[in-house]
């Protein structure tokens, strides 16, 4: 997963209250016989404002002689929280999938 711009750690605006490793590598053995694939959504704390920002995640498999061949992506996963009070949403949007929580506490 890459974040935008090259920061290290990668500080999501607000007005989510957290930060990842930029960019964040998951390596699998392949007797594993498969990948997870999951997200972490962040912490958004109120007062809330408007904000967004997209990732970008790429499954690749690297052979013995440390090759890399991408198997799926660039996919891009867009996080957004948008409204005005007293009805936020958070939405995150990837590849024809979506998940939202309406309203943010």
């Amino acid at each position: 997963m890459d974040y935008p711009g090259e920061e290290d750690p990668y500080v999501w605006p607000d007005p989510w209250v957290c930060s990842s490793d930029n960019p964040i590598v998951n390596n699998h053995e392949a007797i594993d016989g498969g990948l997870f694939d999951t997200h972490h959504h962040g912490d958004p704390s109120a007062p809330y404002t408007g904000a967004s920002f997209t990732a970008t995640q790429v499954f690749r498999y690297r052979d013995c002689q440390e090759n890399y061949t991408t198997l799926l992506g660039p996919i891009s996963i867009m996080r957004v929280i948008s409204g005005e009070d007293p009805l936020w949403r958070y939405s995150i949007i990837k590849s024809g999938g979506y998940a939202e929580i309406f309203p943010l506490p």
